[in-house]
């Protein structure tokens, strides 16, 4: 990514690809308004030769080469600093279709705008002092927001919670390493000691606060990303009808056949303001036959389930697609945060069903384990399944997807887990989201154990400011205090064109 010239002009397309009512060609740079009013006339037929800032000017869009009108347009100057980018800023509001938009885009770019980068607009702003970097962060959150707590907690980024948090953290460690760095430079002179049991104090209140944001990211990667609940089993043990009926529509195939299911089927699903990611996965079987081509005997076991140590299941497939999908079944259910194991409730426990429950069940994946088809001849007692896993007899759950028994108790032992085990509904208290910050913390949690560590010891101020001040720096790094082109070319490069 090329590294944006404030002197220079830039335009894109600001709204959505496709129809709408309304659509916005935006610029923002020194030759903003001059590029617009080149091209720009009143209902009158003249050019307007003063505009004045945050007015809205109704006319017409003129390509100057052929003298006809491209659209009627409403224009919006914002004069710097009070504008986004904190230079001249002007909208083009046209009808939101992708030919006039693109037209208008055409002519700004041929008066000397170039097209923006991914980003560039909020790049801009957060160059310009306008925002901070988390908040920088925050707009393409809110613009990615699926749910309205997802939103309010954005929402919060966006005003500024996470970093007056991190300034107020930065505060208490920059007077810290005051009193430590005064000690140091004037040992000699009339200056009282500094005391590193208070030194040490201030530094466990900035860790127990730190800690604290860190614990809220598992909150916070899930209402950013949404639960990944993965739907596991046998082959025709209902997952995929399972899978359409908390989607109420039939989004995966079913059928008799074993194997129907190749590959995942990925789709969402909202449930109390947090979003659920639903995985249909490949039915997990052992199939006698011929062994595929090329394919080493037992590939599964010694790729797949090695590695996510399911030592002991030996499926294969005798067909390299299926192999590959019940491959990526494992995968999934490696990086689940609920698993759906689905058990058809209609056949009596299979090796393969005990080896899957005792494999997840040593996992210690959060699982619930659910008896389908408990409207045909019942052949499974739930205590056998409470024998393998430990899970209470009472807590396995009983459905019926043909006869829709027991999906809304399903939906809400879903949100059950989140909401008993995670704060994601307590949308007052800052929560972090991402993890870049995460990671900055833990860096930053670890230079203050350390300066901790060292105040216990009694060791020199000087190793104490030089652990205190790396958290420092971590600290920075989040806001944007301190940053580098490869950060900020990571994080603008998420953004869409025009934003």
């Amino acid at each position: 990514m090329q590294v944006p010239n404030s002197e220079d002009t830039i335009s894109a397309i600001s709204t959505p690809l496709g129809r709408g009512g309304i659509g916005i060609v935006r610029l923002s740079g020194p030759l903003s308004l001059q590029i617009v009013k080149r091209n720009f006339v009143n209902h009158n037929g003249k050019k307007n030769a003063l505009f004045v800032s945050h007015k809205v000017y109704s006319g017409k869009i003129i390509d100057p080469s052929t003298k006809k009108v491209i659209d009627e347009v409403l224009v919006t100057l914002m004069k710097a600093p009070h504008s986004f980018t904190r230079e001249d800023v002007v909208e083009i509001s046209c009808h939101g279709g992708m030919t006039v938009l693109s037209k208008v885009l055409d002519l700004a770019l041929k008066e000397g705008a170039r097209l923006a980068l991914p980003g560039e607009f909020t790049k801009r702003a957060f160059l310009n002092g306008r925002i901070d970097l988390t908040r920088a962060e925050a707009v393409i959150d809110i613009i990615n927001a699926k749910t309205e707590k997802s939103l309010f907690n954005t929402a919060s980024q966006l005003n500024g919670s996470i970093s007056k948090e991190i300034d107020n953290l930065r505060s208490l460690l920059v007077d810290a390493c005051s009193k430590l760095e005064l000690s140091i430079d004037f040992s000699e002179e009339d200056v009282p000691n500094v005391s590193l049991n208070e030194i040490k104090k201030s530094l466990s209140n900035v860790k127990k606060r730190i800690e604290s944001l860190v614990d809220s990211y598992s909150s916070g990667r899930l209402l950013r990303e949404g639960v990944k609940v993965v739907i596991a089993g046998q082959t025709n043990a209902g997952k995929s009808s399972v899978f359409n009926l908390l989607l109420k529509k039939s989004r995966s195939i079913v059928t008799h056949f074993p194997g129907t299911t190749r590959d995942f089927i990925e789709e969402e699903l909202s449930l109390d303001g947090v979003t659920y990611k639903i995985f249909d996965t490949a039915g997990i079987r052992k199939v006698a036959g011929p062994q595929p081509k090329g394919l080493p005997p037992n590939c599964l076991t010694k790729t797949v389930l090695k590695k996510h140590n399911f030592t002991d299941l030996q499926y294969r497939s005798n067909h390299d697609i299926e192999s590959e999908g019940i491959a990526r079944s494992y995968e999934l259910i490696e990086n689940a945060d609920i698993i759906l194991l689905i058990i058809p409730a209609s056949e009596n426990l299979t090796k393969e069903d005990i080896s899957l429950i005792k494999t997840i069940s040593n996992k210690n994946k959060v699982c619930l384990h659910v008896l389908n088809k408990i409207d045909l001849n019942q052949k499974i007692d739930p205590k056998q399944i409470s024998e393998i896993s430990g899970i209470a007899p009472e807590k396995i759950l009983k459905i019926s997807v043909k006869e829709n028994i027991g999906i809304d108790e399903l939906k809400s032992r879903l949100k059950q887990i989140i909401t008993g085990s995670q704060a994601v509904l307590n949308t007052e208290k800052t929560i972090i989201c991402n993890v870049r910050h995460k990671n900055l913390l833990d860096r930053a949690l670890k230079s203050i154990n350390t300066a901790i560590d060292a105040c216990e010891k009694k060791a020199s101020e000087e190793f104490i400011a030089f652990d205190a001040n790396k958290a420092i720096n971590c600290l920075d790094e989040i806001t944007g205090k301190s940053f580098s082109e490869e950060v900020l070319d990571k994080i603008f490069n998420e953004f869409c064109i025009g934003k």
